[in-house]
């Protein structure tokens, strides 16, 4: 079975994928499924998933606001008296709404436990949509068994949906429902997400059954008006999407223009990216995104969240950064977070979040090491150890900020050594980066400084409900080292 359109790209015939194909390369089929590979790995508790599978169905019946779902259940009541294309569309809505849900909460069951995610299942809405306006033509039928079990059935469902759970940061990116109900949190009914959206059912409901026959049509029209009313607090809304954009933004580019490594490198995918997961993914993201000459993303440990095309690069004796065949990096920039310092020089950084651009000479190479940092974090032990390979000396500039809700309004000391003799040394306050300049003296073409970081805290025994153990330090941002005049 194929999975690519046999036409051409840019003259050349395209690469037909297909599972037989890859079976022969010796990949995995899950391999196709790139960053959702995982899914196929493991199993699943049926209880969990069937609990997920209710709650994904709760949702997408507040999604459409509730009437289209009775809408559905009155028609399916009459479906043998239905025309044929009609019977079709209730078959293929049905069928579509019930495996639908259970595929998105089988993943969400065991992937993403804390939400529930409608942004795979919006397509549902249409289908349902096209339910109610069939119910309109056909002169809106109420009979009382089947509107009884329908309107008990899409009622009971918005409300026994566990909001309290589920309402918060996750809704910003995967349940667009829960977005209108977050932002009105001050003005709910009685103070209870499910006594406002049972009397806002209700209401619904009484549309539904009350409407005349042969004004029907404006419980559609409504039901429109709805969606408009409700998509302004999605979009522009202090949770809605326009909030969430820029606080991405904020995480992955912040103290440069959105086109900084444009400003700086003429050429599409002329500077290639190194993800050690020091640094947030969303560093990788946004510059990617918003600049058109960075090119390949390589990783040392594990791809960005959700990737999709990256390679997997590791040092040699050598310290080059190679792919699993060989192949080395030779781009000629490449945009780096602050635990690497490769044989190049600097053409700019996005300073506050550690990030630079590199020109390089010669492959990129990892001439630093770096022991004592906590993988994929930037939180330090009491000891760090930074050291260069190829250096002559120079200084070493360390960023580095603590937080106030582990450390209260305490100072974090931080000490810097050089060949067992302090050289340079800094209080970090609560709050705020701080710069941290040490002299630096090679020895034997290597250059190394022990950092002391005193005191540790350890979260679980200072912030409520915490439960990790890890004694921090301070995190240390970036390293940037600078050649002697």
């Amino acid at each position: 079975m194929a999975f690519s359109d046999p036409s051409t790209v840019d003259g050349r015939p395209r690469q037909r994928v297909d599972c037989g194909g890859q079976l022969l390369r010796g990949g995995s089929i899950a391999d196709l499924l790139g960053a959702y590979s995982v899914v196929g790995e493991g199993g699943y508790d049926v209880g969990q998933v069937l609990r997920f599978w209710l709650w994904h169905v709760e949702i997408v019946t507040l999604y459409v606001c509730v009437v289209p779902v009775v809408a559905l259940v009155v028609l399916l009541f009459q479906t043998r008296r239905l025309a044929p294309a009609l019977q079709a569309h209730l078959a293929a809505t049905l069928s579509l709404v019930v495996t639908s849900t259970l595929v998105v909460a089988a993943f969400a069951s065991r992937f993403a436990s804390d939400r529930v995610q409608d942004r795979y299942l919006f397509f549902l809405a249409p289908l349902l949509v096209i339910v109610l306006l069939a119910w309109v033509e056909l002169g809106a039928p109420r009979p009382v068994l089947a509107l009884g079990v329908g309107a008990v059935i899409a009622v009971g469902l918005v409300t026994a949906f566990p909001y309290d759970r589920f309402v918060g940061e996750p809704t910003k990116s995967d349940t667009f429902s829960l977005i209108p109900l977050w932002t009105v949190n001050e003005y709910l009914v009685g103070g209870s997400y499910r006594l406002t959206v049972l009397v806002a059912a209700l209401v619904f409901l009484a549309l539904l059954v009350f409407v005349p026959a042969r004004r029907a049509i404006v419980v559609p029209i409504v039901l429109l008006g709805l969606f408009v009313v409700l998509s302004q607090p999605v979009w522009a809304g202090p949770h809605g999407v326009l909030v969430a954009g820029r606080g991405a933004l904020y995480t992955g580019i912040r103290g440069v223009d959105r086109d900084w490594i444009d400003g700086q490198v003429k050429g599409d995918g002329s500077v290639a990216v190194l993800w050690t997961g020091r640094a947030d993914r969303f560093t990788v993201n946004q510059n990617e995104f918003f600049n058109r000459a960075v090119g390949d993303v390589y990783y040392t440990v594990a791809p960005t969240p959700g990737g999709i095309g990256e390679t997997a690069v590791g040092p040699g004796p050598d310290g080059i950064l190679r792919t699993a065949d060989g192949k080395t990096i030779d781009a000629p920039y490449a945009l780096l977070d602050g635990s690497i310092s490769p044989d190049g020089t600097i053409v700019a950084a996005d300073v506050p979040l550690g990030i630079t651009l590199w020109r390089l000479q010669g492959p990129l190479a990892s001439t630093t090491s770096l022991d004592g940092i906590y993988p994929n974090d930037t939180w330090s032990g009491q000891n760090v150890r930074w050291a260069r390979r190829q250096c002559s000396g120079g200084e070493l500039e360390v960023r580095l900020h603590s937080d106030p809700n582990l450390v209260g309004s305490e100072l974090t000391d931080v000490l810097a050594s050089v060949g067992g003799r302090p050289v340079a040394r800094i209080a970090v306050p609560p709050t705020g980066v701080v710069q941290l300049r040490v002299p630096l003296t090679a020895v034997d073409g290597t250059c190394t400084v022990e950092f002391l970081v005193t005191p540790t805290r350890i979260p679980a025994n200072r912030i409520e409900g915490s439960t990790d153990v890890r004694p921090l330090g301070v995190h240390f941002d970036s390293f940037v080292y600078q050649r002697p005049a």
